[in-house]
């Protein structure tokens, strides 16, 4: 007796929520992401100052290992930093709404 998997994919799991008539299957139904949420707003900035400050430490550590001067390899940092922390939130807003 061979087990048939068209049954099993096709049973309801004891744990999603009943449907409507109005609602279709929890893996058919598609949301767009919560995009207002300001918790997410906070995590996707944090995410990028946290990317944006880590590429600013490694080019000034680049900048300073090469020999240039402690002001050129902050300046070179900020620059990194500001360009980067810019562009992601320019980015994640644009992709997000």
């Amino acid at each position: 007796m061979a087990f048939d998997l068209r049954f099993y994919f096709l049973a309801e799991s004891p744990l999603q929520r009943p449907k409507t008539p109005h609602q279709s299957p929890c893996w058919e139904r598609t949301e767009p992401m919560p995009n207002q949420d300001p918790s997410l707003r906070g995590v996707w900035a944090a995410i990028i100052m946290i990317a944006a400050l880590t590429l600013a430490i490694a080019t000034t550590g680049l900048f300073w290992t090469t020999g240039t001067q402690l002001s050129g390899a902050l300046g070179a940092g900020g620059a990194v930093f500001l360009g980067t922390a810019t562009l992601g939130l320019t980015v994640r807003k644009f992709l997000t709404g």
